[in-house]
């Protein structure tokens, strides 16, 4: 749906319109948290469901409430946040659909060491809520739909991995 720039081309906007006159209901569907999905959809009148945070939530525009959730409980979540933590990483969670992100991180230098993709940085600085207390947000955050985790290093991955397997109700 997304040309190359991250876009939603006029053409496809015209598909969606045509879709719809045929009765076909279009429902986008995200890795991304609602509110990085782009603008003109999140607006388009042809579009009633949204699909997002990696299928953790689905809404209904109309109402602005969610139909779906299939979102980590709070006690489940800080379980996940404890081992994070605990850890060399760089941690933004969807919560809500929104981005939320460790304001003190968001820098050059943390970027780099965490060897952080620039498709996700461009993200978290166009979309993000840059939190000063990321750590008392994270544990208050009750239904995290997802987390995007970076490492400073592979060993620190792969031992997040082992853990996070053994953990009830998480692997």
């Amino acid at each position: 749906l997304l040309n190359t720039p991250g876009e939603v081309s006029q053409e496809n906007l015209r598909a969606i319109h045509a879709l719809a006159q045929r009765g076909v209901l279009l429902v986008p569907a995200s890795g991304r948290s609602y509110s990085e999905m782009p603008e003109v959809l999140r607006s388009h009148p042809d579009i009633r469901y949204y699909l997002y945070s990696n299928g953790a939530a689905v809404m209904d525009s109309v109402t602005g409430e969610n139909i779906i959730e299939m979102c980590i409980p709070k006690a489940r979540s800080n379980r996940v946040f404890d081992l994070l933590f605990s850890m060399e990483t760089h941690i933004t969670y969807r919560h809500r659909g929104v981005c939320v992100a460790d304001a003190s991180q968001q820098t050059e230098q943390a970027y780099a060491y965490y060897n952080m993709w620039q498709r996700h940085r461009e993200v978290i600085e166009q979309f993000a809520v840059y939190e000063p207390n990321f750590k008392a947000r994270a544990y208050d955050a009750d239904g995290v739909e997802m987390f995007a985790v970076y490492f400073h290093s592979e060993a620190e991955l792969e031992a997040c991995k082992t853990a996070l397997s053994a953990m009830d109700g998480i692997g």
